[in-house]
């Protein structure tokens, strides 16, 4: 069975805390140790550790450089593909929609919303 696991890259002006509690409003979730769990997902929102301003002055779509990521996996194996799409396309619809850019990284961003880009 195939994984089912995305990474998300987001920028924007809000800090960490905002990225974690729009990502928890999106799923109707609860955090546990830092991890964000709703929806059948298991979400965790980071600082990025390749973040880079003066990468992202050069390119500001250079999306790997973006400030945070958001590791969205599904929490079992009985969750389907388009279950799973779904809730990704709504988390990244809410990053989105509160002002923040996001890319994501899978195997299936031309079936997210805006092909896996939005916001840029």
């Amino acid at each position: 069975m195939t994984r089912l696991y995305t990474r998300l890259f987001v920028d924007g002006r809000s800090p960490l805390a905002g990225v974690l509690a729009t990502v928890t409003a999106s799923v109707s979730g609860r955090v546990e140790s830092g991890t964000v769990f709703g929806a059948g997902c298991a979400l965790d929102a980071r600082t990025n550790d390749d973040y880079s301003s003066q990468a992202l002055q050069r390119d500001p779509a250079d999306f790997v450089y973006f400030p945070y990521t958001v590791e969205i996996e599904a929490a079992g194996e009985r969750m389907s593909l388009k279950q799973y799409l779904g809730v990704v396309g709504t988390v990244m619809q809410a990053l989105a929609g509160a002002g923040m850019r996001v890319v994501a990284a899978c195997d299936w961003e031309d079936r997210l919303p805006g092909r896996g880009r939005l916001g840029l």
